[in-house]
């Protein structure tokens, strides 16, 4: 997934209201993670190609007439992966700023299968029934059984999952990540990769983001706050929004 240039329209990376919260159909980390989305520009390569698709078939199935500027317009593509690769239900027009977007559940939907593999007081003979799964390091797989209560069970799960998770990290074979989302932080992101995006320099967007802080030279810390932040917006781009964004309240 990379980063492009000069993809959004209309925001003026000068004017900080531009990249203010806009209330609506989602809560203001998913606002965010839409924004940082949109300048994705494999996202907008999967946008065009679903728009062509279906001008195609509207023209040969005489669909109704649908701006596709107005912010309830979407296009769900018939493979699931175009949309799930980046957490959404269906795609939105990346020119518009606040369509009506869905995102996925961050850990996707319950599987009713063999394939969730915890034996949780499983009997043996129900066990010897399960076709082995291979797990990828730090992931597990659980297994509940619907004819019994489930309260117990994710009591229980819940136990043995803590409890390997410490063995594991005690050991160095796993490290935790405790992402922390900064609201406050994500509009000056944005700022800075569509200042950058409009060909302005480092310097010029420090006096307008920084007014306060000294950029004089390169090494300034204004100056040196910009290339972070600019960074960090392209690594929230591509893809790290799903990761630091879109984590479970």
């Amino acid at each position: 997934m990379e980063s492009n240039k000069k993809t959004v329209r209309s925001p003026d990376w000068r004017n900080p209201d531009d990249y203010a919260f806009k209330p609506g159909f989602w809560t203001e980390k998913q606002f965010y993670a839409w924004q940082f989305i949109r300048r994705n520009a494999e996202y907008r390569k999967d946008w065009e190609r679903e728009l062509q698709h279906y001008l195609e078939k509207k023209e040969l199935e005489g669909f109704e007439d649908l701006d596709i500027n107005d912010p309830w317009f979407f296009i769900a593509p018939q493979k699931k992966s175009t949309v799930s690769k980046w957490g959404l239900c269906w795609l939105c027009n990346p020119d518009v700023n606040s369509p009506y977007i869905i995102f996925e559940r961050q850990y996707g939907d319950i599987q009713l299968s063999r394939l969730n593999e915890f034996h949780l007081g499983t009997p043996i003979d129900d066990i010897e029934k399960i076709k082995p799964l291979n797990v990828p390091d730090g992931k597990a797989n659980l297994i509940f059984d619907l004819r019994l209560p489930i309260k117990p069970q994710l009591k229980k799960a819940q136990e043995l999952l803590l409890h390997t998770q410490e063995a594991l990290k005690k050991t160095d074979k796993l490290k935790v990540e405790s992402p922390k989302t900064h609201l406050d932080k994500f509009a000056v992101y944005l700022r800075i990769f569509d200042g950058y995006s409009d060909n302005a320099k480092t310097r010029e967007i420090a006096s307008e983001i920084y007014p306060n802080d000294d950029n004089r030279d390169t090494d300034y810390p204004a100056n040196g706050k910009v290339k972070k932040n600019y960074k960090t917006a392209k690594e929230l781009i591509n893809g790290g929004y799903r990761k630091h964004i879109l984590i479970p309240e």
